[in-house]
């Protein structure tokens, strides 16, 4: 999961945080990484609505590692644990902000978020949206209440605490049955 300070489209949206977890073949979390990143580009003006969002102030991203050697360090870990693969709730979002700072996975699974809604619309949880007529697409919140998930300890919008909440509803998914 990452933390940013706007949209992909907006010219100053960069990454602070990152958090990953590693998980065995039961679902069960073996490993985990978690960053603050100080991105290259950083206006604490323009990001005060995400700082806000998730509790991280302007001056921890001042001091947190350079953006250069946080990915270093995330790209390591993840070479390390030797993951098969890579993914995320909202896929599409996550690598766009990661590829704005030049960080790329060669390794993605399905999206969460997407094989969530294939469970969650039918089953009467998501509304529909627009004139196209699907499912809109769930917040992560939204998955976890769906799923019954036990919420890890955290604090939501913080990388680490969705990434391993983004892992229990993979996991749920799985044992489901959901679209892979």
């Amino acid at each position: 999961d990452t933390e940013t300070t706007g949209l992909p489209h907006h010219e100053h949206a960069r990454v602070i945080e990152v958090g990953a977890v590693l998980l065995d073949e039961d679902g069960c979390e073996q490993a985990h990484f978690e960053t603050l990143v100080q991105p290259n580009v950083f206006n604490p003006r323009k990001a005060a609505k995400a700082l806000s969002i998730t509790g991280i102030s302007a001056e921890e991203v001042f001091a947190a590692p350079p953006e250069r050697e946080a990915y270093r360090n995330f790209r390591a870990w993840f070479d390390e644990c030797g993951a098969p693969y890579v993914t995320a709730f909202n896929i599409a979002f996550d690598r766009k902000m990661l590829g704005k700072s030049g960080v790329y996975f060669d390794r993605w699974a399905n999206c969460i978020m997407l094989r969530a809604k294939g469970l969650m619309g039918p089953a009467g949880a998501l509304p529909r949206k627009g004139s196209s007529g699907d499912w809109k697409w769930p917040k992560l919140s939204e998955a976890s209440a769906f799923f019954r998930i036990e919420e890890p300890s955290g604090r939501a919008h913080r990388a680490l605490y969705d990434a391993r909440v983004a892992a229990r509803v993979a996991c749920e998914l799985a044992r489901r049955g959901g679209v892979q």
